[in-house]
């Protein structure tokens, strides 16, 4: 896929937030609880290529002072050069501290993410419901894929009306599963879930 840019720890990008450097990069292929998003990519193939960089300056020039790290796609990241290349010697030279600073960051704790499914359940039960799902994601999702993790909720909890959690379209959700991911942590490049977190939703028919 064209999109799947291909960078290296410690290569220099430039993406909507300023000029970065990698610190660490994750494929991941298509699961089928979101095939439907990538309709012209068959199941298993590459789709994305999530990368962890810690950003230098944004384009005024401004060093940055705090939050250096973040996670992108790689789509919207391209290889350092011309002006950018220029913008980052600028920051270098012309303040030496804060440059200093940006180099010694690391990452030091699990770059989150999240992958939200909407599911309905009894309404009249909701609060119960929501309750026991959090318990499960608090104590039973390490490192597990989609599958197991659904397998883990629909199989244990009684009251959700939904056949799994990406059916949206037959039944109004009245309730939300936001899955937490680790970047950089796939396995076989699927999502790798560590938790999560069960809401509830609007829906006009409560």
């Amino acid at each position: 896929m064209d999109d799947i840019r291909e960078f290296e720890v410690n290569d220099w990008l430039v993406n909507e937030d300023g000029v970065c450097q990698v610190l660490g990069s994750q494929k991941y292929v298509v699961e089928p609880f979101f095939a439907k998003d990538y309709p012209s990519i068959g199941l298993g193939e590459e789709f994305e290529n999530k990368l962890v960089c810690k950003i230098l300056c944004d384009f005024e020039p401004n060093p940055r002072k705090s939050r250096f790290i973040k996670h992108y796609s790689s789509k919207w990241c391209e290889p350092l050069e011309g002006e950018y290349l220029a913008l980052r010697d600028k920051i270098q030279s012309e303040y030496p501290e804060q440059y200093k600073k940006f180099a010694s960051v690391k990452i030091k704790n699990p770059v989150l993410a999240s992958v939200d499914f909407s599911i309905r359940v009894l309404p009249h039960e909701k609060q119960s419901i929501l309750e026991q799902i959090n318990h499960l994601l608090a104590t039973k999702v390490n490192e597990l894929n989609f599958e197991n993790v659904e397998k883990l909720i629909l199989n244990n909890i009684e009251g959700i009306e939904s056949s799994s959690l990406v059916n949206r379209d037959i039944l109004q959700s009245n309730a939300l599963i936001s899955l937490t991911y680790d970047v950089l942590r796939a396995k076989d490049k699927q999502f790798c879930f560590i938790g999560g977190k069960a809401l509830s939703v609007y829906c006009s028919e409560e």
